[in-house]
């Protein structure tokens, strides 16, 4: 096995090209919603698109705001080291996805409002709408900045570039071109982030499997022979790390907030009825069940390249932490 600082500053032209082109593309989307045609002239066009978007920037972008670095990073880990027992978590999707579409955005339709604060005044008074927002306000700086320290500190490892710079980048340009181009700008921006997301986690998962003699049959008998694959423990010890009551009840109480916030709730309203949201519902779900499924079968890629040859045993993991801490 190679040692991790083998793999420092190995980005050439063609990644330098497409990380640059990325972030060029979200500045121009920005720049054309904020800068020509209508401009954004009314709030309601700012916030809410006029309420004329399409399902499938909606739907991709609601993939996208909860769908993360840290879940691109993290849930291979955890399949790689616990086994396959998070994959049911899959199965949550739909009782989530049936709760939102008519029981939860219904709701905030038929209310018409931009903010679900605004329904937390009527419901309560002023005072728990300021409480509330003041808590969601520090819940997405902590929230946000993990989110961003995750890919900051892989491209610093593979660019060589100090890992405060690339937070610094990232964090302008997401601020700019949602600053200057509304909900439009940021569903659009979404929805390439997505596709990026799909399209890079696919590429890994099938370079991976082609290094593998016998493909995706080996992966699986790999996992099966260690103990790796293990869908129906039914253990109730809250101890368990992980077991279908937390990866499904506990799944779905996890994702339920998430879908059900002002950052999600402004996108369901930006569509032009319920049944724009119930599509936009729908095509989210397939997407959660491609990427999340493409991020497990990564976890198991990763599993069946290394099984046996432990990052810990073999001192990668101590040397990744001293990199780490040395930045």
């Amino acid at each position: 096995m190679s040692s991790i600082d083998d793999d420092v500053g190995q980005f050439k032209w063609p990644e330098y090209a497409v990380f640059s082109s990325v972030l060029a593309c979200s500045v121009g989307i920005g720049i054309f919603f904020g800068c020509f045609g209508s401009k954004n002239a009314t709030n309601e066009e700012y916030l809410l698109g006029n309420k004329k978007m399409n399902p499938i920037p909606v739907a991709l972008s609601l993939l996208c705001s909860y769908v993360s670095s840290i879940t691109l990073l993290g849930h291979p880990v955890e399949i790689y080291f616990y086994g396959t027992q998070l994959m049911m978590v899959l199965v949550t999707y739909i009782p989530l996805t049936w709760s939102l579409m008519y029981l939860y955005v219904p709701f905030y339709f038929n209310l018409q409002i931009t903010s679900v604060y605004e329904y937390i005044e009527l419901r309560f008074n002023h005072i728990i709408r300021s409480f509330l927002s003041i808590v969601n306000f520090f819940y997405c700086i902590f929230y946000m900045a993990l989110v961003i320290y995750g890919p900051a500190i892989s491209l610093s490892h593979v660019t060589g570039m100090n890992h405060r710079i690339l937070v610094a980048v990232l964090f302008t340009v997401c601020i700019f071109y949602s600053s200057i181009g509304g909900i439009k700008a940021v569903l659009w921006t979404d929805s390439l982030q997505a596709v990026i997301m799909l399209v890079s986690m696919a590429v890994v998962v099938i370079i991976g499997v082609s290094h593998i003699d016998g493909g995706l049959s080996t992966v699986w008998d790999r996992a099966y022979t260690t103990d790796r694959i293990n869908f129906f423990n039914w253990d109730v010890d809250p101890r368990t790390r992980h077991t279908i009551w937390t990866a499904i009840i506990g799944g779905y109480f996890t994702w339920l907030p998430m879908y059900a916030n002002q950052a999600q709730v402004q996108r369901y309203i930006s569509l032009p009825s319920l049944k724009a949201a119930r599509i936009a519902l729908l095509i989210n779900i397939v997407g959660l069940w491609i990427i999340m499924g493409l991020c497990y079968l990564a976890g198991l890629v990763i599993y069946g390249t290394y099984y046996n040859c432990d990052p810990m045993s073999e001192g990668q993991l101590r040397l990744r932490i001293n990199f780490y801490q040395s930045l």
